[in-house]
């Protein structure tokens, strides 16, 4: 029996399908490459930066040393799957680009300063944090959205700040110390 060009075409396709089922493994998952630019960071460092943004995540674009303190590493990152930029106006040009998060650690490990980043894993928070959240929001008012960030101002310790978007005019929010103690609650428990 003739085959018309159509039929031709399938029976190719078909034939295609089949090998590439019977013949093919497993797919797995990707691997998470190292990030070229942290490579030049001592291990001990690099592995402070990679806890903070994993490189499945995040891509470091800029690995700086001061020359009158080689002792700091000052990282800054994006997120690979943030499909958000920021927008504005720099002296005659219209710039987008990727959101930036940025974080300064000294040689001995110590986090410096880092800028608000998202926190991906709610359950990651400190236990008195998550206590403290609990006084704070005791009937687990979600509203529109809820949003954690952490970050370590200059020469502060480091801080979680929870956002709770009500509706389009009520925001909640509140910012704790890693130790639970409440540095700014507004209301000062949700209704």
């Amino acid at each position: 029996m003739p085959l018309n060009r159509r039929a031709a075409m399938a029976a190719v396709a078909g034939s295609c399908v089949m090998t590439n089922l019977v013949g093919a493994e497993a797919p797995t998952a990707p691997v998470a490459q190292p990030d070229p630019v942290l490579s030049d960071a001592p291990e001990a460092i690099r592995s402070i930066f990679e806890a903070a943004f994993p490189s499945h995540r995040y891509r470091c674009v800029r690995m700086a040393r001061p020359v009158n303190a080689p002792e700091v590493f000052r990282g800054k990152f994006f997120d690979l799957t943030l499909s958000k930029v920021r927008c504005g106006q720099r002296g005659d040009e219209f710039v987008s680009e990727p959101i930036f998060y940025e974080m300064e650690v000294a040689a001995n490990g110590k986090v410096v300063e880092e800028t608000p980043r998202p926190v991906l894993d709610r359950d990651g928070l400190p236990k008195p944090v998550q206590a403290a959240y609990g006084k704070w929001n005791p009937k687990g008012v979600k509203g529109m959205f809820v949003h954690w960030y952490t970050s370590v101002p200059r020469g502060q310790e480091r801080v979680y700040t929870v956002r709770i978007l009500i509706d389009q005019l009520t925001l909640h929010d509140a910012t704790f110390k890693e130790d639970g103690t409440v540095v700014h609650a507004d209301p000062a428990v949700v209704p």
